[in-house]
């Protein structure tokens, strides 16, 4: 990746391929944010969840979901400890 603009459909489209599931399926999408990629997954498998630390993120998936015509199981708010979320952490005053 390059740093520029990014095309979602075709990103989209390369991650699907290659993540292998079943129709009957239960997805875990950790940090989906607005659902990227939490929907298209919806509509190929049997259950999907998503997790965010942002509950603004979860706003966002959530309206979009309302169009969608697909189920997504739940919507949590949460932490996973990841290397590659910390940027997401506010440092406390000291």
């Amino acid at each position: 990746m390059d740093g520029g603009p990014r095309d979602d459909d075709d990103y989209i489209s390369k991650m699907l391929d290659r993540i292998e599931v079943e129709p009957n399926s239960t997805v875990l999408d950790i940090g989906c944010g607005p659902g990227t990629l939490t929907i298209p997954l919806a509509k190929k498998v049997g259950s999907v969840t998503g997790l965010d630390i942002s509950a603004e993120m979860l706003k966002r998936v959530s309206y979009r979901l309302r169009g969608a015509e697909v189920y997504c199981r739940r919507m949590l708010l949460g932490f996973v400890p990841s290397r590659s979320c910390f940027h997401n952490i506010r440092q406390r005053a000291q």
